[in-house]
């Protein structure tokens, strides 16, 4: 909540919450995923704005605030991070300067540490883990899935924004999807090394655009083949990666991803996933932290 009535509410709490940063002695740097600062960055020698979505298109947000909040923000922003390429130039477009480009990456090492010994990967069985929202899957796609003979695995908290998606779920459980809740990574590890292919089945909505799914290099980590919907920031890797225009040709897709996966196709999938891991984006992280400071020319701390 954060109209007219609340704000003041707010911007209290928050700035009692971040006391000891405020006062904190030494040069300061304040690192956001939401442009609805509250004056944060007042207090900040540096302001990084990590942008992971086009926050002002999902459903419930206001964009209005969204818009003229990262209108606010931008010129006291030094750096301003987009993890699409259609966030990146949304950055540029708000009036953001230095945009950096680093696309959403997954925790690699965690699912390659539950790799089993033996493989137990079933070549019918596909998977979607994820928010299980109406706003943002197309059940139809998975209803479509189900019905073209694949055994269908879900995992992810329901109606987590964007709608109570209970009934759509149950609809696939009836037909034969298993639905696991809300797992671990290790435990969402081990299942996605029984599977074959990975599903990213977004909406192509005004939202989806902008999103980039970390889920991509999830599924390749495990050696998963993967099939997306046409969200501008999956890109086709022949063999490896699949879009469908048409939500028709999934089952098709699917089946393609198949017929390519092997022992070499699977060590490929491993190595693009390796490029895209949270310890590559660590290094490109405190990298950034340590300029960042070497701007403002005093050691400190974030």
């Amino acid at each position: 909540m954060h109209t007219s009535i609340s704000r003041p509410f707010n911007k209290r709490k928050i700035h009692r919450l971040f006391r000891h940063w405020i006062t904190a002695e030494g040069p300061k740097i304040l690192w956001t995923y939401t442009p609805v600062t509250y004056g944060l960055e007042e207090y900040a020698d540096s302001t990084v704005y990590h942008c992971v979505d086009l926050l002002g298109e999902f459903p419930g947000v206001s964009a209005s605030m969204i818009r003229n909040q990262e209108a606010r923000l931008a010129p006291h922003t030094a750096t301003a991070i987009g993890s699409s390429q259609v966030v990146e130039q949304h950055l540029i477009d708000t009036g953001f300067k230095n945009v950096l480009h680093w696309p959403n990456v997954a925790d690699v090492e965690t699912i390659l540490n539950e790799r089993p010994t033996e493989s137990a990967r079933d070549p019918k069985r596909v998977v979607f883990a994820g928010n299980l929202s109406r706003a943002k899957v197309d059940f139809k796609l998975l209803r479509d899935i189900v019905e073209a003979g694949f055994e269908l695995h879900l995992a992810g908290p329901i109606a987590e924004g964007g709608g109570d998606a209970t009934p759509e779920v149950e609809d696939l459980r009836e037909r034969g999807a298993v639905y696991h809740g809300l797992l671990s990574l290790e435990e969402l590890s081990r299942l996605y090394w029984t599977c074959s292919v990975g599903l990213i089945p977004y909406k192509l909505t005004s939202y989806t655009r902008g999103v980039n799914p970390l889920k991509t290099f999830e599924y390749l980590a495990a050696g998963l083949g993967v099939v997306s919907t046409a969200v501008p920031a999956v890109q086709a890797v022949p063999g490896h990666v699949v879009v469908v225009e048409d939500a028709i040709d999934s089952a098709a897709a699917i089946e393609a991803i198949l017929s390519v996966t092997n022992s070499d196709a699977v060590d490929s999938r491993l190595e693009i996933s390796k490029m895209n891991s949270w310890l590559g984006r660590g290094e490109s992280a405190r990298q950034l932290v340590a300029d960042t400071f070497a701007d403002i020319d005093t050691p400190g701390s974030l």
